[in-house]
């Protein structure tokens, strides 16, 4: 049970984004009248995000505090905030609608950061792997489902569908906030399940504690591996949404073709992240997990030259689009499991602060890249 309530926290965390950067045919709709403003509108929302989050979790990496009410907290945060805007949506459109979503996308970020921050510090403290995972596969499948929607809603106006995906990301936090709520003090895990006994001591203390720059050091010297892969991961990932959102094929509408980009994506990242439930498809090698994540930076280049080519065929593009989500699941999910492996069990709440520290950098430079791309393409 306690695993798939972790599943749901993680898909809690990304469902906001993936609402926000899939509604590219609302966005057609909304700034029709502004190709301009649409063609950045992926980069504009991302940015908006990343950066709000990177700030965050730099004041929430340097406060310890009780990290399962910063679940709830953030889970409130993000029910709010995506409930105003399935109402509000209907009456904005071109300039306010892009303002909208850019205050949704700011104030979200502090909803999915204490979310994130929260259940990375609590699996990262925990012999199970696999909680971590949990979360992770959430995220994947949170990735799927929005983009899957909008392709199963095709033929429904934009202006509908996008209020009940903006509806179901409050729905998912609501759900969210009653099972985790139905968790009481980990008596759902077996005892071994932590790796430190006095866990509940550390992470109950209501006043927030300055903690030694030392860990820090101690956690970025043993884990500089996992958390240097996990923000190139995130650089490289962040141009993807741009590829989905401007790239267009004759063989299919945009308001059909744009989300089967995120969806072939987003089944990808999911079924990296799914093999890394394996000991035998993990990364276990330091060196080797960021060669791999430098050399990923090369599906970027393919996709430039390949959808400028006079024999661009649709169907190799979305294979590529499927690889380019395969290694950032695979690469990412591997990056979790080795940084738990490599930070002593006293200061993993802390290493889980600093991963998702390093998870919102990466998407802040991806983002700001992702400008770069958009020109490109």
């Amino acid at each position: 049970m306690t695993q798939y309530v972790y599943g749901l926290i993680g898909a809690s965390t990304l469902w906001p984004w993936n609402a926000l950067i899939t509604a590219s045919a609302l966005a057609e709709t909304k700034l029709g009248d502004t190709p301009a403003l649409y063609n950045v509108f992926s980069s504009v929302v991302m940015t908006s995000s990343t950066l709000t989050s990177f700030l965050l979790n730099i004041y929430l990496a340097y406060k310890s505090s009780n990290f399962r009410n910063r679940i709830v907290y953030g889970e409130v945060i993000i029910f709010t905030v995506f409930m105003t805007l399935t109402l509000l949506n209907a009456f904005t459109s071109g300039i306010s609608w892009l303002v909208l979503m850019v205050i949704v996308a700011i104030t979200s970020s502090f909803g999915t950061s204490f979310v994130q921050n929260g259940s990375m510090a609590v699996t990262q403290k925990m012999a199970n792997s696999n909680m971590s995972l949990s979360i992770m596969n959430g995220q994947a499948v949170a990735g799927v489902l929005p983009p899957l929607l909008a392709m199963f809603f095709n033929s429904t106006p934009p202006r509908l569908v996008a209020p009940l995906t903006f509806l179901s990301v409050s729905l998912l936090s609501a759900a969210v906030l009653v099972l985790f709520s139905g968790l009481k003090k980990y008596s759902t895990l077996p005892a071994n399940e932590f790796i430190d006994t006095n866990i509940e001591d550390d992470m109950s203390s209501e006043q927030d504690i300055s903690i030694e720059a030392k860990h820090y050091k101690q956690v970025l010297t043993m884990a500089w591996s996992p958390m240097i892969s996990v923000l190139l991961v995130f650089i490289c990932s962040l141009s993807y949404p741009v590829f989905a959102n401007n790239v267009h094929s004759s063989s299919f509408s945009l308001k059909l073709f744009s989300p089967l980009t995120h969806f072939i994506w987003n089944v990808g990242d999911l079924i990296g992240r799914i093999l890394c439930s394996k000991q035998s498809f993990q990364v276990r090698s330091s060196w080797l997990l960021v060669i791999l994540s430098v050399a990923r930076f090369g599906i970027i280049g393919v996709l430039l030259v390949y959808v400028k080519l006079s024999s661009f065929n649709v169907w190799v593009y979305l294979f590529i689009m499927f690889l380019y989500g395969v290694t950032s699941g695979h690469l990412m999910s591997s990056a979790v499991v080795w940084s738990q492996k490599k930070i002593p069990h006293d200061i993993q709440g802390l290493g889980g602060s600093v991963l998702v520290l390093m998870m919102t950098f990466g998407l802040l430079l991806g983002s700001g890249a992702s400008f770069l791309t958009t020109a490109l393409i």
